[in-house]
Order: C-alpha cells, then sequence, then structure tokens
C-alpha cells in the first residue's frame, strides 16, 4: 500500500482516544504526517494524514478501527487519499492572525470569511468561542494567508469597515514565520 490516507474520528471527549488511535497507527507501521485535534461542546474531533509502510494491512487496520470505534463509542473514518503528495506548492501569501470580538450575533463567522473569500485570503486556521461576560462574547481567531498584492494596511481599513458593519471589534497583525 503505497497511498497515503485520511483518518478522522468524533465522539465524546474522554482519555484515551489519542493513545487508542495512534497506537493501532504505530503497531501497523503508520506514519502521522498531519494533525488537528479539538475539543468543541465536549465531543472530541481528531483529523490525521497518515502514511503506511509496505507491510501495512488496510484491512486489519480497519478492524482495529472499528473495535476501538465501539469501545470508545467514535465514529472513524479511514480513507485513502487521492494524491500520495502534498499539492504543489503556490506562491506563498502573507500571513496574518485575524481577531474577532463581540456580541455573539449571526453572520459574524459568514461575513467575515466572506469578505476574506472575494479577496482570495486563505484561511488556513480557524477557531471560534463564545465565553461569557455580561452577556454572551464571540470571540473568532483566524490564521490566513493573504496575495501579496494586498497590504496590510488595505487588510485593516476594510475589516474595519466590516467591523462596523457587525458591530464588532476585528483587529490584524502580520503573523512571524514559525515552525508550526
Amino acid at each position: 500500500m503505497s497511498k497515503r490516507f485520511s483518518l478522522s474520528a468524533i465522539g465524546h471527549d474522554q482519555p484515551g482516544i489519542v493513545s487508542a488511535v495512534t497506537e493501532i497507527l504505530f503497531q501497523s507501521g503508520c506514519n502521522i504526517e498531519d494533525s488537528a485535534m479539538t475539543i468543541l461542546w465536549g465531543q472530541f474531533a481528531m483529523l490525521l494524514v497518515v502514511t503506511p509502510n509496505d507491510s501495512t494491512d488496510l484491512d486489519r487496520l480497519r478492524s482495529e478501527f472499528a473495535r476501538v470505534s465501539q469501545e470508545l463509542h467514535l465514529q472513524l473514518s479511514l480513507s485513502e487519499l487521492e494524491e500520495a503528495r502534498k499539492p504543489e506548492p503556490k506562491e506563498a501569501g502573507v500571513p496574518y492572525v485575524v481577531s474577532v470580538y463581540g456580541a455573539d450575533h449571526p453572520g459574524i463567522v459568514s461575513r467575515t470569511t466572506g469578505y476574506l473569500a472575494e479577496r482570495q485570503i486563505n484561511i488556513t486556521d480557524l477557531s471560534t468561542r463564545v465565553i461569557q461576560a455580561k452577556g454572551p462574547v464571540y470571540i473568532m481567531l483566524l490564521e490566513v494567508e493573504a496575495p501579496r498584492a494586498l497590504t496590510e494596511q488595505q487588510i485593516k481599513e476594510e475589516l474595519f469597515a466590516l467591523s462596523q458593519e457587525l458591530k464588532v471589534d476585528i483587529s490584524v497583525r502580520r503573523l512571524e514565520s514559525e515552525l508550526l
């Protein structure tokens, strides 16, 4: 088996999910190349990109995941990826962090991400939370990659106009390049 595959797991958060899933991968000779894991409202979600070795038995892997899925009450999905390599890199954009804070109401995510999409600004990470202060406060943090043709000032000015419409605070700052 030479292709990479994706593995997703969703279920009620509990200790041991990551350990159980990664132990199966390790015992099967698989390498985890990329991962994202989070907890949302008590639900654990994991997405992995995994490379098997030449002796990995996909049927055995599916059987082991079915067992763990039943034991831990998880929805597990294992899918072969079409491409055996990452997509060819395109011209690197400029990385920014966009922060949105305000009273919770419908449309914040849709309008903000719509603005970004219209300007070909790619979202590389997005997380949201509602916290309780004097009322529900919505927080959205985005890591984005903007085309080099857009200046930081242009992005800030246009997002300021959007923040006025949405009645939220939106800030933008350049993200320094890091390893992760």
